[in-house]
């Protein structure tokens, strides 16, 4: 019984070691985000985007309002042949599908689009923490908002955040010798 007391003693006390050893930090990843030009920019793509979705489908339903009205409006007249009754129904019906269907292909399209434009900031910025934290030997870095409780003083996010400009630097630089390169001038 004494030997195993003694035991859970020297683990209980090479724990203590080994969790006083371990050095955390943590950052505010939403204000790394917000600080950089390129996530401000991929936002004001985004809802250039989502705009001209919007007006696809806004003209979509135009088109479909008009098949209605030109059915109500032979639908009531006695001279209407069946025929011409149905191949309106059909026009509508066809109408109603393409608009359902862009509908929900161009909410894939806005998830895959934002997808493509978020995934190199997140890239940047998880380089950003990881040449932190290897350089200042931090074990773990965590968002402030993962934790129940957060030391102040283990804020790493300015830090950080001077490491993601100069990446941000580094990034637009490339961007910039890539159009001068190519000619367009950033065109797409």
């Amino acid at each position: 019984m004494k030997k195993i007391l003694i035991a859970l003693v020297v683990l209980v006390g090479f724990a203590g070691t080994a969790m006083s050893q371990t050095k955390v930090g943590h950052v505010k990843s939403q204000v790394l985000w917000d600080t950089l030009t390129m996530s401000k920019t991929a936002e004001t793509q985004m809802v250039d985007f989502q705009k001209a979705l919007a007006l696809e489908l806004q003209d979509l339903e135009a088109d479909l309002g008009k098949l209605y009205e030109d059915y109500q409006k032979i639908q009531n007249s006695p001279s209407t042949s069946q025929v011409l009754l149905q191949l309106k129904e059909k026009a509508i019906r066809e109408k109603e599908a393409e608009y359902q269907n862009r509908q929900q292909s161009a909410q894939y399209e806005v998830q895959a689009y934002r997808a493509e434009l978020e995934t190199p900031i997140t890239e940047m910025i998880r380089e950003a923490v990881q040449m932190v934290a290897k350089r200042d030997k931090y074990d773990y870095v965590m968002d402030v908002n993962s934790g129940l409780y957060v030391n102040p003083d283990s804020d790493i996010t300015n830090i950080v955040m001077t490491e993601l400009l100069k990446l941000e630097k580094e990034e637009m630089a490339k961007a910039t010798t890539k159009d001068e390169g190519t000619g367009d001038g950033g065109a797409q």
